[in-house]
């Protein structure tokens, strides 16, 4: 990656125009385009959702200041933009940013936030509109990660889980990344199911880390999941992961998204159809 650098080249919408780009623009276009020409970088919001978690990342940095896009996650949008502003503005006055930089004056209580290169695997998913301005994928994005209240960061012995899912590592290729809170945003087309892709489901090691078939699903009458394969599960077979990592491995299972509460799933072959009934066991 490179790091600070006005000599990098920049094929972006505004240092490279299509010729009539403007007439395929919409109101969200425009404003993006008027706010990097007039301030330098736009600030795009991310809403939580009922697939992922909520993240904010810049637009333009790479065009005005050779620095790579800033993403934050795990903040209230607005502190996330407004620590954007802050980095982006120390970058305009000539600090640099990188993988082994430090900055302790950007955060309340001194908080430090560091830097970390994300893997180009989570720029379609995650950060499409730097991708549409910029028009040279993959652009350069960096993750601005920001420490525990003992100043800590995620790779930091002593941390406590609640923080590790603060955030994610987005230096980690996506299909490599652990399971959380940002999973659905690498699931194509809407998430189907009632609850949300970091939710826990009890599975076999082989169904979620070697390609083996989901053949029967459960759906408790408590909310939990099970995918099997119809065969007996020892305890040295179970395993616990996140909704999404089952669909994200196993598409078909979209189709018993709906499966009501109580209720079980089955089907003869990892292609048939799902057949359905209520269980007598009250599940």
């Amino acid at each position: 990656m490179i790091w600070n650098d006005l000599r990098r080249e920049c094929h972006c919408r505004l240092d490279e125009p299509v010729p009539g780009q403007e007439s395929t623009f919409d109101d969200n276009d425009r404003t993006v385009m008027a706010n990097i020409a007039k301030y330098g970088w736009h600030i795009v919001q991310i809403p939580d959702g009922a697939q992922s978690s909520g993240w904010v990342f810049s637009v333009g940095m790479w065009h005005t200041l050779g620095s790579p896009e800033l993403a934050v996650f795990g903040m209230a949008s607005n502190d996330a933009s407004r620590l954007i502003n802050q980095i982006g503005d120390h970058i305009r006055s000539g600090r640099f940013i990188g993988p082994d930089v430090v900055l302790n004056d950007v955060l309340e209580d001194d908080r430090p936030v560091t830097f970390r290169e994300a893997d180009s695997s989570w720029s379609g998913p995650m950060f499409g509109y730097a991708t549409w301005f910029g028009r040279r994928p993959p652009l350069p994005v960096a993750q601005v990660v920001w420490a525990d209240t003992q100043g800590r960061f995620l790779w930091d012995d002593g941390i406590d889980d609640w923080y590790r899912q603060t955030q994610p590592s987005l230096w980690i290729p996506a299909d490599e990344h652990p399971q959380g809170r940002w999973s659905g945003a690498l699931i194509q087309g809407p998430w189907a199911f009632p609850d949300p892709p970091d939710r826990v489901a009890f599975t076999t090691k082989g169904i979620a880390f070697a390609g083996h078939p989901i053949l029967y699903v459960v759906h408790d009458s408590n909310g939990d999941w099970q995918f099997l394969d119809g065969q007996d599960v020892t305890p040295e077979d179970a395993a616990v992961v996140h909704l999404a990592h089952v669909v994200g491995a196993h598409p078909g299972v979209v189709g018993i998204a709906d499966l009501p509460r109580g209720w079980e799933a089955f089907r003869e072959t990892n292609m048939g159809s799902w057949a359905r009934r209520q269980r007598t066991d009250g599940g």
